[in-house]
């Protein structure tokens, strides 16, 4: 009797451990997947949700705070942008990687072009 006491045991246990490493995996999978869906933080999410017409504000709520003005290093005609109307843009880096993302604004400081850049791929 103790051995089927035993096995009982054992099975029990192996049954618990499953259940653990799914739920790790299934959050894992969550954070991955999902982690990057939320306002405030550089992610490819947030880089569709920049709509043309956005304001600098809405743009910088998106992405987690200010990005670098590049209007004084970039020239007319960055990202096919009209050359005969200032432009200003901005920039905001990956965390920890070489992507950023670039933004125009147009005269009237809404967003009018942006762009992912993702260098190695």
């Amino acid at each position: 009797m103790s051995g089927t006491v035993h096995q009982s045991h054992r099975r029990r246990f192996a049954i618990a451990i499953q259940a653990v490493t799914i739920g790790i995996i299934v959050a894992a999978l969550g954070v991955l997947l999902y982690g990057g869906r939320r306002s405030g933080r550089y992610s490819t999410y947030n880089f569709e949700r920049i709509q043309d017409g956005a304001t600098l504000g809405e743009v910088e709520a998106l992405l987690g705070g200010p990005g670098a003005d590049l209007s004084a290093e970039l020239p007319p005609g960055t990202l096919n942008t009209p050359v005969d109307r200032p432009h200003r843009f901005f920039e905001w880096k990956e965390p920890g990687g070489d992507g950023c993302i670039v933004i125009a604004l147009d005269p009237d400081g809404r967003v009018c072009r942006k762009r992912l850049i993702r260098p190695g791929l």
